[in-house]
């Protein structure tokens, strides 16, 4: 409208002129008040624990000591003297999506505290970067205090999330990503043939047209196919099954070298294969959610640029959330 009357359109009259700006003033206040409500919706809801739920078996597990997940600390911490010591994981606010992060990726901090008789252990920052070196996110971990209460020792550690990802992680459309999948494993395998010279440090090659050294790696691999096979939706989350076909070569200009010198050999570069699939279990991959269960459901021939190659199926089981 305002572009028509710089252009010398006098059909329009000033009452519908201001109709039109007092109908987007009203617009753009009713959205405001939504947007409010929304958020206020939001904070008054109960706090929805996604992140510690996450890490709490992690750090349970390295820590060696049962972990609770909580939205608070307990008023009353007078704990038994024979359940110390113990572990409170608390977030205390809901997580938001993570930006500049993974899909699915989220972020928040969580608190954990840990109650213990004054002949245990010290709980450090330290400790917890330790449990948390191979969770895939980015963590930033502090000090958060510690002293006595009565009998028992308080000593807290704050974990701020940059990203992470939650138990589900909620994908946009995990049925339309399955070489996802694929592509994940034949970087695995490949970073998992690293060639290192004598001395462990990693051997170099030149490739691409402005021949920028790269490692070298034993095995040259590809994702020659995927495709989502079943999906189905329930209470949990939504399931699908992906299988992919991931082209193996060895590399025999490699093969003198000691730290790969095993993958010359069949059934150890099989093995190797197999096993990197298998350790798949419990990550999340690309678009396509946690994976459940995942194996080399078979072997074939096939070829990649007019040579014949082996194809390892890949079978998998991935699971994503429906919401935060």
């Amino acid at each position: 409208m305002h572009a028509a009357l710089a252009h010398g359109d006098e059909s329009i009259s000033a009452e519908e002129l201001a109709t039109a700006i007092a109908a987007v003033q009203r617009a753009e206040l009713l959205s405001q008040h939504a947007s409010a409500a929304v958020e206020s919706l939001t904070a008054a809801a109960p706090v929805r624990p996604i992140i510690a739920e996450a890490l709490a078996p992690v750090l349970s597990e390295s820590l060696r000591l049962p972990v609770i997940v909580t939205d608070e600390m307990p008023a009353d911490l007078e704990v038994s003297p024979d359940s110390l010591p113990v572990a409170y994981l608390v977030q205390a606010h809901h997580a938001d999506v993570a930006k500049r992060a993974p899909v699915g990726a989220v972020r928040g901090s969580v608190r954990l505290t840990i109650v213990r008789g004054k002949q245990h252990s010290t709980l450090t920052p330290e400790q917890v970067r330790e449990a948390l070196k191979d969770v895939q996110g980015w963590f930033f971990v502090t000090d958060g205090g510690s002293g006595p209460r009565g009998s028992v020792v308080i000593e807290s550690v704050t974990v701020a999330a940059n990203w992470c990802y939650p138990l589900l992680p909620v994908m946009p459309d995990p049925a339309n990503s399955p070489y996802a999948l694929g592509n994940e494993v034949a970087r695995l395998i490949a970073d998992g043939s690293l060639v290192t010279t004598p001395n462990g440090a990693p051997e170099m090659e030149r490739v691409g047209p402005n021949g920028a050294p790269v490692p070298a790696r034993a095995l040259d691999t590809d994702c020659l196919s995927a495709r989502v096979t079943d999906s189905a939706t329930d209470d949990d989350g939504i399931t699908v099954t992906v299988e992919a076909d991931v082209s193996v070569e060895h590399r025999k200009a490699y093969a003198d070298y000691r730290s790969v010198a095993h993958l010359a050999d069949t059934e150890s570069r099989l093995r190797h294969v197999e096993e990197t699939v298998s350790s798949l279990v419990g990550s999340v991959v690309g678009a396509l959610g946690r994976v459940r269960s995942a194996k080399v459901a078979g072997w074939g021939t096939g070829e990649r640029n007019g040579r014949p190659v082996a194809v390892a199926h890949i079978r998998a089981e991935i699971m994503s959330g429906t919401g935060l």
